[in-house]
Order: C-alpha cells, then sequence, then structure tokens
C-alpha cells in the first residue's frame, strides 16, 4: 500500500511541472484543430499531436518505459485498443488481396491514426491519475471548448452578415469549427455541453451558476448552427444517460437544459424540410440555401444504399471482413466511406475487430462504474460523453476523434485502483 501512494504522489509532482502542465494545457486547447493537408498528404494533420509526442516522450523519459507497461497493465481499455490496432494490421493481407496493394488510406489514416488515439488513452490515463487532476483537465477542456465555440458563433455572424467566409464556416451556413467537418464539430460541442451541465453544481458563486447556464445556451446555438443530424443523435443519447445520473444540486436547472437539447437536436432534423419549404415560397429560383437543403435531405436515402452496401460486403466475410480501406473501392459504394462506426467495423474488420472495439467500450464504461460517487455530477458528466459518442458513431465514422479518447483517457484514469481520492 505504502508502494502504492509513493507511486500516485511520485505522478502527481511530474504534472505539477511547468513545463508540463503548459503541454498539457496546450494539447486541450488544439484538441478541435486540424489543418486541411488531405490534397497534399492524404490525410490532416492535427497539431496537438505534435504536443502528445513530446507529453509522451516527457512521460517515458521520467517515469521509465518498464514502470509505465506494468501500469498500462491495469487498463483493460488501453490493452484492448492495442489489441484492436493489431487486428488491423492482421486485415491488411485481406485489402492486399482485394485490392491487389494496401493502401496508405489503411496504413496512415487507419493504422496510424489509430495508434496516435492510442497513445492519447495511455498517456492521459497514466498521467493524470488523481480526482483533482481530472477535474483540474475537464473544467480546462470546457473553458477551451466555450471560447472555441465563442469564436465559431462569431465567425458565423460575420458570414450571416457579411457573406464573408473564414475556416470556421462550411459550405452556405454550416458551423464546422476548426475540425472541418460539421458533423465532427458538432460532436466535439455536444462533449462541451454534457459536461459543462456536469459542473454547474461546483459553481459556488451565483454569478458562476448563471455564467455556465448561459454558457450552456451558446454551446446548444452553436450545436444546432452545425446542423449535424449525427450530433443530434449524440445530444440526446448523451443527455438521456445524463438525465438519469445526475443527482447534483442544480438537477432541476440540468434537465430544463437537457430538455432544450432535445428540442435542439429535433430542430436539426427538421431544419432542411424549413429551409427548403421556405426558399421555395420567397423564389421560384434554386439558390445556394435551397440546394443545400436538398442535398441533405437527398443524402439521407444516399447513406441507407451505402449502409445496404455495406450489409451485402459484410455477408461475404463476417468474421475477417473485407479488408481495411476495400469498401469505397467496391460497386454501389459510390466511392464512398460508411458513415456508420458500427457498420464499418463488421465491414472492414468483420466480427472479430468489431467485438474488440466493444470490449474498449465496455472496459471504460466499467471504469466509469468503479469511479461512479453517488451526486459527483463531473463523472457522470464524463459518462454522459461516453453514450454521446455512441450515439454520434451511429451517423459517421467517429471512432477517429480524439477528444473523446481524451476523455475516455479522464475516465480510465479514474478507474485504476491507485487514483487517489478526491480531498
Amino acid at each position: 500500500m505504502g508502494q502504492v501512494n509513493r507511486r500516485s504522489a511520485g505522478e502527481i509532482n511530474l504534472f505539477s511541472s511547468r513545463v508540463l502542465r503548459f503541454l498539457i494545457l496546450t494539447f486541450i486547447a488544439l484538441l478541435p484543430v486540424q489543418l486541411e493537408t488531405t490534397k497534399a498528404l492524404g490525410f490532416r494533420v492535427a497539431p496537438a499531436d505534435a504536443i502528445l509526442a513530446a507529453v509522451a516522450i516527457l512521460l517515458v523519459g521520467t517515469q521509465g518505459p518498464s514502470v509505465l507497461l506494468r501500469d498500462l497493465r491495469k487498463r483493460p481499455a488501453v490493452i484492448g485498443a492495442a489489441i484492436l490496432a493489431l487486428w488491423f494490421c492482421f486485415t491488411l493481407p485481406v485489402t492486399a488481396r482485394a485490392l491487389g496493394r494496401i493502401t496508405s488510406y489503411a496504413l496512415i489514416n487507419k493504422i496510424l491514426g489509430l495508434g496516435c488515439l492510442i497513445l492519447v488513452l495511455a498517456t492521459f490515463s497514466t498521467l493524470i491519475n488523481s480526482r483533482e487532476l481530472v477535474s483540474w483537465a475537464s473544467r480546462w477542456y470546457v473553458c477551451f471548448g466555450s471560447v472555441w465555440n465563442a469564436l465559431g458563433l462569431l465567425a458565423w455572424v460575420i458570414y450571416a452578415v457579411g457573406r464573408i467566409h473564414t475556416p470556421f464556416v462550411f459550405g452556405p451556413g454550416r458551423l464546422s469549427g476548426l475540425l472541418i467537418d460539421p458533423n465532427a464539430y458538432g460532436g466535439f460541442l455536444v462533449t462541451i455541453f454534457l459536461m459543462q451541465l456536469g459542473t454547474l453544481q461546483l459553481a459556488w458563486r451565483p454569478w458562476a451558476r448563471w455564467g455556465g447556464v448561459w454558457n450552456s445556451l451558446l454551446l446548444l446555438v452553436g450545436i444546432f448552427l452545425t446542423i449535424s443530424r449525427s450530433a443530434a443523435v449524440a445530444l440526446c443519447a448523451g443527455g438521456l444517460l445524463l438525465w438519469l445520473e445526475y443527482q447534483g444540486r442544480e438537477k432541476r436547472v440540468v434537465r430544463l437544459l437537457l430538455l432544450i437539447g432535445m428540442v435542439t437536436a429535433i430542430l436539426i432534423w427538421v431544419q432542411p424540410l424549413w429551409q427548403l419549404r421556405s426558399c421555395s415560397l420567397g423564389a421560384p429560383e434554386v439558390t445556394e440555401e435551397s440546394a443545400e437543403a436538398m442535398a441533405r435531405i437527398q443524402n439521407l436515402s444516399q447513406r441507407f444504399s451505402v449502409m445496404l452496401a455495406a450489409l451485402k460486403a459484410f455477408t461475404r466475410s463476417p468474421l475477417w471482413g473485407i479488408g481495411l480501406g476495400v469498401f469505397p473501392h467496391l460497386e454501389g459504394s459510390g466511392g464512398l466511406i460508411i458513415h456508420n462506426t458500427f457498420l464499418w467495423l463488421l465491414t472492414e474488420t468483420g466480427v472479430i475487430g468489431f467485438l474488440i472495439f466493444g470490449f474498449v467500450m465496455v472496459a471504460i464504461w466499467l471504469a466509469y462504474r468503479k469511479a461512479k460517487v453517488l451526486g459527483d455530477s463531473e463523472i457522470a458528466g464524463l459518462a454522459s460523453v461516453v453514450i454521446a459518442w455512441l450515439g454520434l458513431m451511429l451517423g459517421i465514422e467517429a471512432s477517429y476523434q480524439r477528444h473523446f479518447w481524451f476523455l475516455c483517457a479522464l475516465i480510465v484514469s479514474l478507474g485504476v485502483p491507485y487514483c487517489t481520492a478526491r480531498q
């Protein structure tokens, strides 16, 4: 027991380093930032990955690889994620047999990308090893995310008033932040909203509580302006869990905000219909807005067609899958990826890959159940984020979102036996 306490104290002292604290804050701040380098490199560059590498090197150099590997054995989610990456590698021969080559998309976007996400999970679940540090990281995550939302709303107003395009706005008026994809950005804002609700009871001063309420409403405006159906599903899924799990003092306020969130989710789904109707009544010619609304309505039928094609491909090789990156090359796919994480895993990595990923999700959930404390709304907010992530996966391939893996790392760290209790 003495060794456990000394181990925890040593890690907290490491975290108190000004350099390391600055690096972690920078990493959190850069989580919703990607650079559009697809044409040049074949993938989007995330500046946060450079910070992650620096933090991981510092952690390994200070603690030692043998100590870290021993500690990682206490984290089933990390082990499961590593096994998933290994299974992805095993599917490469299937990819080569189907396409005659192994694509850079499979190697870089899927395998190397998953490696970066595993590093996020392993690094921060090891480094942030106390209830106090989890709270510290969570609050900064909400703070930085709220700033990004405010900047996005300002950019949207500039676009709506002056038709001035900025990287924060995608196409005709959909917020995308610096994540480029409105669906991914909508999922990010959902995490900020749910965690903001989880911290409302921690605001002891009335002005801080009201500030949290108004910030929650601004986040819902941002979520709505993404017009992301996937984010709407995530909002409903995570909001439902938080409704059931929240036991804090501000329960009535939180539930009222969750109800407003549910209304926001409904409005996102019906918004294209309203937009198309208003455009058709106002002007007979096709406008940019009406064309976008029509495209989004037609997009639903296209998504279902792609999913049916994916199910058909899955039946060809249900156990092993058809190979990473193979589906867009199949007839009937239209060159599109499968906009559903679960169906993508089943189709390209088979039942085995799907079950391994399921093991990771279950391990994260069990870590939450182990750390759950009645009335601790902050932990409930983190758990609702995981459920929101699963909801987001129904509409896009959302398993490669860095911010979700970071928040899961906080949950995993809470489930480790030597994580010190909040004082």
